[in-house]
């Protein structure tokens, strides 16, 4: 038996980075003074920061409608006998719910012909996408649902991810943020570090500096990691270079099976604005 994926556009994977893995992308939406757009379909990341960078815009976001879902779940169907879909943390979105309602729909419309599972990732972002790129390995070397599906709920609370703001300017323009707030982090250059890892978001510190910032990144992430080799991904908003100079730090220190730098999809984008910089990365397991 055959199995695809089927994940949402929170997971911020390019299509280089698909290639032919079978992985199928159900979009957000992002609302951009009250025109919809589909996420990374409508509107592409470097499109949407060079934007925002330029005016302020009204910004919401939303879940994949469920046909957008059950569209991918029809897609997958063509290519494999089983589905699992994985989805953005149940605890930040609506979007493991629309994908609920999609699979009711999908197991209707096929009378339940197709095993098909759903899983909370219990996280966001290039967390999520390198649990999905991993399924998506396992999949094309043969591995059956429910063994993809053990290892996932085997592994998802080791898939961390730690990111900074180098600029509060969005956060601060859409209000998210206090003025006196972002006044006071940029006369004392303060940087907070926060890290999403097994479903909790926290502040882990904070650094005078967006060079010490990443310093502090390189250290969470190295000691998480150990001797262990990794994968791993580079996530910005429009700061390629400091990307760049985090990539090269953490492969200084850590042993990477495989990474990759990316732009934050514009469904992130329109929560933090421009100036993420960040990582996620999953520890492979000693054999």
């Amino acid at each position: 038996m055959t199995v695809a994926i089927v994940t949402d556009s929170n997971t911020s994977l390019p299509n280089s980075i698909i290639g032919d893995l079978p992985i199928f992308v159900a979009p957000l939406e992002v609302h951009i003074n009250q025109k919809t757009y589909l996420d990374g379909v409508d509107i592409k990341a470097s499109e949407f920061y060079r934007m925002i960078a330029s005016d302020y815009y009204s910004l919401a976001t939303s879940a994949p409608t469920p046909h957008a879902f059950l569209n991918k779940f029809r897609s997958a169907n063509l290519l494999a006998d089983e589905i699992i879909c994985i989805t953005l943390s149940s605890q930040l979105s609506a979007t493991y719910t629309s994908a609920q309602q999609a699979v009711e729909l999908f197991n209707e419309e096929t009378h339940s012909a197709v095993k098909i599972q759903l899983i909370d990732s219990n996280t966001a972002g290039l967390a999520e996408g390198l649990m999905v790129l991993n399924c998506g390995y396992w999949a094309q070397l043969g591995y059956n649902i429910n063994q993809i599906s053990e290892y996932i709920t085997r592994t998802k609370n080791s898939y961390s991810m730690i990111g900074c703001l180098n600029s509060l300017d969005y956060l601060t323009k859409s209000g998210r943020i206090p003025h006196v707030f972002k006044w006071l982090a940029s006369t004392i250059n303060i940087k907070p570090v926060i890290q999403f890892s097994a479903g909790d978001i926290k502040t882990v510190s904070r650094k005078r500096g967006i060079i010490r910032a990443i310093d502090e990144m390189v250290a969470i992430a190295t000691q998480s990691i150990g001797d262990n080799f990794a994968f791993g991904a580079i996530m910005h908003s429009n700061e390629e270079k400091l990307a760049n100079t985090l990539l090269t730090q953490l492969q200084e220190k850590i042993n990477f099976r495989s990474i990759f730098v990316t732009e934050l999809t514009p469904v992130i984008g329109a929560h933090v604005g421009n100036g993420l910089v960040g990582c996620a990365f999953y520890p492979i397991p000693n054999q």
